[in-house]
């Protein structure tokens, strides 16, 4: 056996053609594999590295009146983490010509190649694997095939080729294709192309076109396919549209055979990090309507609220937008208009569901959307100036009552046009230890029929912080609100009350004190671990007027100024255990990683009147919010003294012995095997409900799965269901049943591991 070590460029023609060599494997393998991800061997490179590459062949001959380099018997070539095996290797510098022969052999990591021969003319960049196999390790992808030709510098040529992410000779599954012509970046052409379940074609598709991408790409996504009572079948199939690099749209028609088909789409662009924008619009033209009949009641409507639902024109807008303005102004813009009170019931899950939205909008621009259940929905465009002490903001906002707008026939949509509010943060006063702070809004509300009018509103506060002892804090303060409104029509509780200005002006006072204290145990040998007892006492009161208010004019809660005048408590126990960590450095500081393992709150507040409080469901606009004395005991409660295991807790307790609410939570999590919830809420001559769910792994392959939430104070159940996964090793399925209230559904989903699931 013949060893020869090179080094460097000590002969520049080999080193040149095996890194040529490598480079073109790893382009061909990336470009006929992109379903794969990354390609093998991008870490070779043709120049600029010295690291040393060991050869080892029974010869190794030069071709002088040829120009040709060949390496015979057992050849091995091995460097910077990769290695090539072959009978035999042949490159002409000249021609720029390379060949590997005899079971060649290409290793990087954990990806090989595999083939019985490799043709390469590198001046072109064409070539040709014969009987290769492909297997990626990060992804799992086994592709093989009769012949894999470069025909251009990003074309390629398979022929007789298969795919699969199953180990074995007979893998459980298997795509396979006569031809697969594809041009990266543009789109491959598949002819004979079969689904294999053991080697059984279940699937045939004579040809089909897809985009060849390895950046995002137009086409198709996978499709959903459910089933309920309310909807009938449903098959809900995506579109996805690049419209260049920083925005797209997808478009969906969901097919239900109850209900008809729903079209929708969703348009998303990203101008730079602070700024972008996303739409989303579906529209429903229902063959089933809640005329008010006890069938269609029941059938088609919600019973949470007592309105029909007779129109079938069904749609949902909602929008996001932030924009950053030049003078660092900072825009903002929030649409919601939603066809009728049910829609968001309808359609509270699933793709492009009220859920769905609410994470979506959540997750990429930090703002919520209206519940489901809300009928009035908001929306605004609002612009931002914030100085280190400053603020000022100019909004427009729509109040649409969804209820009032299907029903009454009249407009009474209230807008807010424009709103402007300035505000000063809280500061130190000249050289004095008093804090001031200011908030002023100035606001138009207008409605095409109805209530009209504008509001000035401004408060001030002036605060006097104190610390005595270097352990109690003290702080007392003083406020001033006045508010006028100028109204062009002013009706309250059916009496038109005319025009002209109105006028309020409240004072109060508030004096709040606080401390903190601490405590710390050493745990464990030499201290290695430490409980950490933080114990925070906090009394408050508040003072408020009370005003009959009944003839100023109502736009939104900031019309309204609660009377207060009680006395607050609080105490607050926080427990910490924190565990020493080796440093990172030898010879630095000890680390400590602390995590919290209880709390405990406890409050309550005593009030010196009856208090009364505005409210938008009482008829009057007030309601009254607690009697003299006392209030209940409100107790909160969480524990997590083990690392995967938590409990939670709050109750209301009144002065005469009774439980008002009664709240218990726990969870305990073991990964991989076991995931346990479990929820009981009670409310006093209201609702009582138990709330569970879990998954287990019985085995490596099956687990099975349940939830089960029940209203005892009804004696119904509120929502129910169970199923079970199965996971092999290459793909898995999970089949579910789940009913909420009247509605039944049957969920059914295959994932084949590498692709997207069904």
């Amino acid at each position: 056996m013949m060893n020869v070590f090179f080094k460097g460029e000590s002969v520049i023609s080999m080193t040149y053609f095996i890194r040529l060599l490598a480079a073109f494997l790893a382009a061909t393998l990336l470009s006929a594999s992109a379903a794969a991800g990354e390609g093998l061997f991008s870490g070779f490179k043709t120049g600029g590295d010295s690291s040393p590459w060991h050869i080892s062949a029974d010869s190794l001959t030069y071709h002088e009146g040829q120009g040709c380099y060949s390496a015979s018997g057992d050849v091995e070539i091995q460097g910077h983490g990769k290695r090539l095996l072959a009978d035999f290797v042949r490159f002409c510098p000249e021609t720029m010509e390379a060949s590997a022969k005899g079971g060649a052999f290409l290793e990087s990591g954990q990806d090989v190649l595999s083939a019985d021969s490799i043709d390469l003319n590198l001046a072109g960049r064409t070539g040709t694997a014969r009987r290769g196999e492909v297997f990626f390790h990060e992804s799992h992808f086994h592709i093989a095939a009769d012949q894999i030709v470069k025909t251009g510098e990003n074309s390629y040529l398979m022929e007789n080729a298969g795919l699969s992410t199953c180990d074995g000779e007979n893998p459980a599954w298997k795509i396979t294709c006569r031809s697969l012509d594809v041009t990266i970046e543009g789109y491959g052409f598949v002819k004979g192309a079969a689904f294999r379940i053991k080697g059984v074609p279940v699937l045939y598709v004579p040809f089909f076109v897809f985009p060849a991408k390895t950046k995002r790409a137009t086409g198709l996504l996978p499709p959903a396919v459910g089933h309920s009572d309310r909807m009938g079948f449903e098959h809900t199939q995506p579109f996805f549209w690049v419209l260049g690099e920083n925005r797209d749209a997808t478009f969906h028609i969901r097919h239900t055979g109850e209900r008809g088909e729903m079209f929708g789409a969703e348009y998303r662009h990203v101008f730079d990090g602070r700024s972008k924008f996303a739409a989303r619009l579906d529209v429903l033209s229902d063959r089933k309507a809640d005329t008010g009949s006890a069938e269609s009641a029941e059938n088609w409507g919600y019973d949470d609220d007592d309105f029909d639902r007779p129109n079938q024109d069904r749609y949902w807008l909602r929008a996001k937008h932030d924009q950053a303005l030049p003078g660092g102004v900072f825009m903002k813009l929030d649409v919601d208009v939603v066809s009728d009170q049910d829609y968001l019931h309808e359609f509270k899950t699933g793709y492009h569901g009220h859920g769905d939205t609410q994470a979506y909008f959540s997750e990429r621009f930090g703002r919520h959307i209206d519940d489901y259940n809300d009928s009035e929905r908001i929306s605004r465009i609002a612009f931002d100036r914030v100085w280190p002490r400053f603020g000022l903001s100019a909004e427009a906002r729509a109040y649409d009552d969804v209820i009032q707008r299907r029903r009454s026939g009249l407009d009474e949509t209230l807008f807010k046009l424009p709103g402007i509010r300035f505000f000063a943060v809280r500061r130190p006063l000249w050289n004095l230890p008093v804090y001031g702070e200011t908030d002023a809004e100035f606001a138009h509300f207008y409605r095409s029929e109805g209530m009209s009018g504008t509001r000035a509103d401004a408060s001030a506060r002036l605060s006097l912080p104190a610390r005595f002892w270097d352990i109690l804090n003290v702080e007392a303060s003083l406020g001033l609100r006045q508010t006028v409104w100028n109204m062009e029509n002013h009706t309250r509780e059916g009496v038109d009350r005319g025009e002209g200005e109105f006028y309020r002006t409240v004072a109060d006072a508030a004096l709040h004190v606080s401390s903190e204290l601490f405590a710390d145990w050493a745990l464990g040998p030499e201290g290695a671990s430490r409980l950490t007892h933080r114990m925070a006492p906090d009394v408050s009161w508040e003072y408020a007027p009370e005003l009959s208010q009944d003839r100023y004019p109502f736009f939104d809660s900031s019309d309204r100024v609660d009377a207060k005048n009680g006395l607050s408590y609080s105490l607050t126990h926080l427990f910490m255990l924190g565990a020493e960590k080796k440093p990172r450095d030898p010879g630095a500081a000890p680390e400590w990683e602390t995590r919290q393992i209880g709390r405990v709150k406890m409050s309550q507040t005593w009030r010196a009147d009856d208090a009364v409080c505005f409210s938008t469901d009482a008829e009057s606009g007030y309601e009254e919010c607690g009697e003299r004395g006392f209030s209940p005991i409100s107790l909160e409660m969480s524990a997590g003294p083990f690392q995967n295991f938590s409990a939670t807790a709050d109750l209301t307790w009144s002065m005469d012995g009774h439980f008002f609410t009664q709240n218990f939570g726990v969870s305990y999590t073991r990964p991989g095997w076991l995931e346990i919830s479990a929820e009981r809420r009670y409310s006093r001559n209201w609702s009582e409900t138990i709330f569970s769910k879990a998954r287990f792994q019985l085995t490596d392959r099956i687990s099975v799965f349940a939830r089960y939430e029940r209203n005892l104070h009804t004696d119904e159940n509120i929502d129910s269901g169970a199923g079970f996964g199965y996971k092999a090793q290459c793909w898995s399925v999970d089949l579910g049943y789940r009913k909420q209230g009247d509605d039944r559904r049957f969920d059914f989903k295959v994932d084949l591991a590498g692709f997207s699931d069904f």
